[in-house]
């Protein structure tokens, strides 16, 4: 598998299609590009198929999807007609990156409202003075490659330039925010469990190895 939506994180396609050549191998390549969290589901079809395991990928496909569904039917509940709670996801520290792609739409699938990004746009550098202005509910520390720990060491290390108003939290990116997989849903679940509480996620405690507060 290969894939072209990001040059730092893995090796291009055009790359691994010249190294397969000039092995000679008869691998096909299979390129996965999702930009929305529905691609990302989609795409889990596509691997399955590849693989020669079709019914496992739907039976997975379905499941991902009636749990999406279950949950916007918990914070849709809660909600009760109020307004979603703003979300700003921080997808790099220094400079400040909008979280894009499938990001927004874990944010939506969560219950909550993104902001200054919006589903299947690129992650885009900000600046501080713009996420002030937007004055979201919540911030998500949410740094591309890292898990927990790097993700509460980066918030703490900007905590000071954050609106004071918004619940700060810092959580594991590489497992369930930032790579293009099924974990996202359990990514979708741990955001909603920090807006809303973990019983309205249908969890049965906040998911503290994947997410915690910081203010």
């Amino acid at each position: 598998m290969s894939q072209d939506l990001c040059r730092v994180c893995a090796v291009p396609s055009g790359e691994v299609d010249k190294a397969v050549a000039r092995l000679n191998c008869q691998a096909t390549v299979l390129q996965i590009d999702p930009h929305t969290l529905n691609e990302v589901i989609e795409s889990v079809q596509t691997v399955a198929d590849a693989a020669g395991v079709p019914e496992r990928g739907r039976t997975l496909v379905e499941s991902l999807h009636q749990r999406l569904k279950n949950l916007s039917e918990r914070t849709e509940r809660h909600l009760n007609g109020r307004k979603r709670p703003t979300v700003f996801i921080l997808e790099w520290v220094d400079p400040p990156f909008v979280g894009g792609h499938w990001v927004p739409d874990i944010v939506l699938a969560a219950g909550g409202e993104p902001i200054l990004s919006l589903p299947g746009e690129r992650s885009v550098p900000t600046d501080w003075d713009q996420i002030r202005l937007a004055d979201p509910d919540h911030i998500i520390v949410s740094p591309c490659g890292y898990g927990l720990p790097g993700a509460i060491a980066q918030a703490q290390a900007v905590l000071a330039q954050m609106p004071q108003r918004a619940a700060i939290w810092a959580i594991d990116a590489d497992a369930i925010v930032v790579r293009p997989g099924p974990r996202l849903v359990d990514g979708a679940e741990a955001i909603a469990a920090a807006l809303f509480g973990f019983e309205v996620a249908g969890l049965p405690a906040l998911p503290a190895e994947v997410i915690e507060r910081l203010r």
